[in-house]
């Protein structure tokens, strides 16, 4: 029996009210302590997305549609991926996907990874999805403390929340004194992982099987769109406003 995809369901009315609470001044996290807990761990290894997190409306002026979890509303949800068809190849073509709200209320993230001279590998995909998923939104303001992203690749999992650790202490080189692959986007991460820990938000990564990767189809779909001769760049999200007519697929990429 196939596992309901938290993205399918359904979202509340949508005649809404705006919140009018308080947003409190963050208190930052410590560097160390946030690297301490960067791996999110579920109750039970056998623990599903769906089980631990369902569609509800944020706390932001604007509100919107997240994937919170039951039990902490200040906690959410956002699935990563990344693909490339004819990975390794000199015509490889890369796409990656965010999936950060329900279909219902925002369409998910999908686009080709930029040409920007690097090659246009699966591993590089999925960095560039965490980092988009980082940067789409404040995500403090929408009332959450905590952004849990889930990712099936160990690479993305392992290198944030372990392999990155040492590569500071070693001015960004690997043990051997080697240069690490995708360094750029590595550093983007990084630098965007400490700016949301002086806003407050801690930031877990939680590996999870293939199968439960909502973001899967939305990455290789993004593989096959046309190519994108840029550097790499933020990409936001505009908040959907039903009143306005505006579109549930609303990305701007930020110069």
């Amino acid at each position: 029996m196939a596992i309901p995809k938290l993205s399918e369901m359904p979202i509340g009315p949508t005649n809404y009210q705006p919140w009018e609470g308080t947003v409190i001044p963050p208190t930052p996290i410590p560097n160390d302590a946030a690297d301490a807990q960067r791996t999110f761990t579920p109750p039970t290894p056998s623990s599903t997305p769906n089980e631990l997190f369902s569609v509800q409306i944020n706390n932001c002026s604007v509100r919107g549609y997240r994937f919170v979890r039951k039990t902490d509303p200040e906690q959410m949800l956002m699935f990563v991926d990344g693909s490339s068809l004819g990975n390794g190849s000199p015509t490889a073509r890369a796409g990656f996907g965010v999936v950060s709200a329900p279909l219902e209320w925002y369409q998910p993230l999908s686009k080709r990874l930029e040409q920007d001279g690097n090659a246009q590998t699966n591993n590089r995909a999925e960095l560039r999805a965490v980092l988009a998923a980082l940067g789409l939104r404040w995500w403090y303001g929408e009332g959450f403390k905590k952004v849990v992203v889930a990712s099936d690749s160990e690479y993305v999992v392992n290198g944030i929340s372990k392999w990155m650790l040492t590569w500071r202490k070693n001015e960004w080189k690997t043990n051997t004194g080697a240069v690490i692959v995708n360094l750029d986007i590595w550093k983007k991460i990084d630098e965007k992982l400490r700016g949301m820990e002086k806003q407050g938000m801690l930031v877990q990564f939680w590996w999870i099987p293939r199968g439960l990767n909502e973001a899967d189809a939305y990455a290789k779909a993004g593989a096959e769109k046309d190519p994108v001769v840029a550097e790499v760049r933020e990409i936001a999200m505009m908040e959907r406003v039903p009143s306005l007519g505006n579109d549930a697929d609303a990305y701007v990429t930020v110069l």
